[in-house]
């Protein structure tokens, strides 16, 4: 990122992308210099939207209208929930060209931090499995594996089982 002077650097989630113009980027880990205008835009969008101190849903869903009246595909987003609003926005921004692709680095969340979510087609016992024994060992080339609410649920769920090999994780 640093090298190729990007506005921001974020994981895409090409299996939700459905269209180029407006991946579906991932908003849990986001890179960025101080004073990114990409980021500030993004925030400026998010502000209008109450994202962060919601009062009711009226700011979101003239935001959600917004975002539709802008051609800006939402059947990976916000079709039947507002709960992935922060991504239907940044695709906004793309879509319009507020915020160039040329200036985002883009990582491929399924290299590493979707992978055992996609190669266990999300099934949380699978990824459990994985994850909690030896079996992860094989996947030597993933840096990071995001935890996301089912895998973290199962790991509560199933603390007594797997507390030894919980101590050997790096996390």
């Amino acid at each position: 990122m640093i090298d190729n002077k990007s506005q921001v650097g974020l994981f895409e989630y090409k299996t939700k992308t459905v269209d180029t113009e407006s991946p579906y980027l991932e908003s849990w880990f986001i890179m960025a210099p101080i004073n990114s205008k990409a980021i500030k835009l993004w925030k400026l969008e998010l502000d209008k939207c109450h994202i962060f101190h919601k009062i009711d849903n009226t700011n979101e869903n003239n935001c959600k209208n917004k975002i539709i009246e802008s051609k800006t595909n939402i059947n990976s987003t916000i079709k039947y929930s507002n709960y992935l609003m922060i991504h239907a926005i940044l695709n906004m921004l793309c879509k319009n060209k507020k915020i160039l692709l040329d200036n985002i680095s883009i990582l491929q969340a399924t290299d590493s931090m979707f992978y055992i979510q996609d190669k266990c087609n999300w099934n949380t016992y699978k990824m459990g499995e994985i994850i909690l024994t030896d079996k992860l060992k094989i996947y030597d080339n993933i840096y990071a594996i995001k935890f996301t609410g089912g895998i973290r649920n199962y790991f509560s769920d199933n603390f007594n089982l797997y507390k030894n090999n919980i101590s050997n994780l790096y996390l």
